[in-house]
């Protein structure tokens, strides 16, 4: 479909969509995010920090329309409507408050259920529930089916409580992979429900691997801190990274091969594959600077035995870039 001088050239248009974007929405979230987040601080009972607001503003209510959003647009050949961009903006600010409630601060799924589905914010017993129920209003406000993104949140709440069992030395290697498809791939049906369903089972499966594909990436980037919190990730239980990276290409030839059997414009599928390859390729990068460690660990990867210089990968390198390019413009014809 693409060859490699073609996808390298493409690398300044990608560019300019990721920054275009992302300007649009940070316009977009000083006229609505926050405005409601002052509200919240200036009533903040100590439940909210200034990382929550801060992980709203600058990661996931940015990312989430700005580079997911517009980038599925790509597939219909027009971006956000307003309406979508709200929904986005919304549904995207309740992901880290959603975290918490496994993490920093766990609750029953009932209660959450009770928070959404209420009235007013009676439920919420402190600034943040009351923040994700007012997040959670705009949300559903915004959201054409509403029915079918509070039919996600309980998928969510289930994924992320399997999850939990990551923590467990008794996890399968099997298991493990079931959890990371299950809970990048339901977050990702989450977000693109703001689009309404899927027009065929092909795109439904494209929506979820994609979702699967992105928290596998995560942990590999992420190799150091879940080796850390005792987290077992296909990533801190490799004993070969050659073993990761092949299952990681598998997944990403099935996604390159979804994409080109979905009912959209040519043209329209080559831009959707390279801002999806460009995002995937970054762990063939990181996969090469873990694999260096089995050298002194005689052929196997040994993760207790490195030290953080040697389990973070910089992407800020110049080196690791070059390295970016080449892989996103290989991967493009897979």
């Amino acid at each position: 479909m693409v060859n490699y001088l073609q996808n390298i050239l493409s690398i300044p248009s990608l560019y300019r969509f990721y920054k275009r974007n992302s300007d649009v929405q940070k316009k977009f979230l000083l006229e609505t995010i926050y405005v409601d987040l002052a509200k919240f601080r200036a009533e903040n009972d100590g439940s909210l920090t200034e990382k929550d607001f801060k992980k709203i503003t600058d990661y996931y209510a940015l990312a989430i329309p700005a580079f997911l959003g517009e980038g599925y647009c790509l597939l219909r050949g027009f971006g956000l409507t307003k309406e979508e961009r709200y929904a986005l903006t919304y549904v995207g600010s309740l992901t880290s408050l959603f975290d918490d409630f496994f993490d920093e601060n766990p609750v029953s799924a009932q209660h959450i259920r009770q928070i959404i589905a209420a009235d007013d914010d009676s439920p919420a017993k402190n600034s943040r529930e009351k923040l994700f129920w007012h997040l959670s209003q705009k949300a559903l406000h915004h959201t054409e089916d509403k029915e079918l993104l509070l039919s996600f949140v309980d998928k969510i709440f289930e994924a992320q409580t399997e999850s939990l069992k990551q923590k467990s030395d008794n996890l399968k290697i099997d298991e493990i992979e079931h959890i990371t498809l299950e809970k990048g791939g339901v977050s990702m049906l989450f977000y693109s429900s703001v689009f309404g369903q899927p027009d065929s089972e092909i795109e439904y499966q494209l929506r979820y691997l994609l979702g699967g594909m992105a928290q596998l990436e995560n942990d590999v980037f992420d190799i150091y801190r879940d080796r850390d919190q005792g987290i077992r990730t296909l990533a801190t239980t490799a004993m070969k990274m050659e073993d990761l990276r092949n299952l990681y290409t598998e997944h990403t030839k099935r996604i390159f091969s979804l994409i080109r059997q979905l009912e959209f414009p040519k043209s329209n599928k080559i831009r959707f594959l390279r801002f999806v390859a460009y995002i995937i390729s970054r762990a063939f990068v990181c996969f090469d600077f873990l694999e260096k460690n089995e050298k002194q660990s005689g052929g196997k990867f040994l993760l207790h035995q490195y030290d953080r210089k040697q389990l973070v990968c910089d992407m800020e390198k110049i080196s690791n870039q070059l390295l970016h390019f080449h892989y996103f413009a290989r991967i493009c014809s897979m």
